[in-house]
């Protein structure tokens, strides 16, 4: 019997378990870790309609709030640099209530992204206000963490179950470096996250050059403990992107030139009997193993996670398939990263 806390599936998915013997077989070849992620995602698909129209939805699917354009960071690999329009001025909240209802047959967990959502605090708490008050699974929020403490108090207590921190180096001018950033000080955003310390996730993508070894994860792991308070942190490896698609040509030539392996460092996290291996997962376009570094008093989960649009691109491909609902900066809602596909609904004017 698997303990991995899933919902009931129709089927038993291959690519999920608890025996590195078996990890080791996925991370050898993601691309068997996709094909199965996405096989088991169209098999298990549910059958739902939204504003009308028939689809078949990811049974966790994720509605994201694509809440801005408006950044003050500017990072090479940021996944929202598109070729379509995205509006640097913030949704109007109601657009999000409308969203909340029309996919609520689909249950979504909740994302609020952007762009950088902290902005914008105001409305930014008026979309946490509409979030608890409709009380959606799961919902997350995505920053780079500068602008934290103007909006502390809405995460304390507030229905956000994780704060998701994008944070790409352990060293703060390195950091700003790679974020095209004002240094984010850490002893400031120490403060902050010691204050919602069980909801902070820190996320590092793995870089070329910046944390691309196990001595720089190690060393990233023991800021995120000592100077963070966080004992949740996600390593992940830059995705590949479609070229024929909606992607800046800039990220992706960013993403072929930031190459890390990460399975030599998983090999060596492997040899190192301060982690513990407790599963691994593949999904509709990704493949993770979740390890437990147990070497502080309080134990750290590690995810290491590798992912490829190109079995996005494929599900775009299918008219019926949802992996994931986006609401567009535009008011546009559609069970795609670009807003001119799956139109769900236009919601300018509610």
């Amino acid at each position: 019997m698997t303990r991995l806390g899933l919902q009931e599936r129709d089927i038993v998915p291959r690519n999920i378990g608890e025996r590195l013997e078996d990890a080791r077989k996925y991370r050898a070849s993601k691309r068997m870790a996709y094909e199965e992620g996405f096989e088991e995602f169209a098999k298990t698909s549910i059958p739902v309609v939204l504003n009308g129209r028939p689809f078949k939805a990811h049974r966790n699917i994720n509605l994201y709030i694509d809440m801005t354009s408006a950044c003050d960071a500017d990072c090479d690999f940021c996944i929202a640099k598109v070729n379509f329009t995205r509006n640097a001025k913030p949704i109007d909240p109601l657009w999000v209530r409308e969203a909340l209802d029309i996919c609520a047959p689909a249950n979504p967990s909740i994302q609020i992204t952007g762009g950088e959502p902290t902005l914008f605090p105001a409305k930014l708490r008026d979309i946490i206000n509409i979030v608890g008050h409709k009380k959606p699974r799961r919902p997350v929020i995505n920053t780079n963490g500068r602008r934290l403490a103007d909006v502390i108090d809405l995460l304390i207590d507030g229905p956000v179950e994780h704060v998701n921190i994008s944070r790409h180096h352990y060293n703060d001018s390195v950091n700003a470096r790679i974020m095209r950033t004002k240094s984010i000080d850490s002893e400031t955003l120490g403060k902050c996250t010691r204050l919602i310390r069980g909801k902070t996730r820190i996320q590092c993508n793995l870089l070329g050059g910046e944390i691309d070894t196990y001595g720089e994860v190690m060393q990233f792991l023991a800021y995120c403990y000592h100077k963070l308070s966080a004992r949740n942190i996600v390593f992940a490896l830059l995705t590949p992107l479609p070229k024929d698609s909606f992607y800046a040509p800039s990220i992706i030539k960013c993403v072929q030139e930031s190459p890390v392996d990460a399975d030599v460092i998983l090999r060596r996290i492997e040899d190192d009997s301060r982690f513990v291996f407790e599963k691994y997962r593949g999904g509709v376009a990704c493949y993770y193993e979740v390890w437990k570094y147990m070497s502080y008093e309080e134990p750290m989960t590690v995810i290491f996670k590798y992912s490829d649009n190109y079995w996005l691109e494929k599900a775009d491909a299918d008219d019926l398939l949802l992996p994931d609902l986006v609401l567009h900066t535009d008011g546009t809602l559609s069970g795609s990263w670009c807003k001119d596909r799956k139109i769900i609904a236009k919601l300018q004017g509610y």
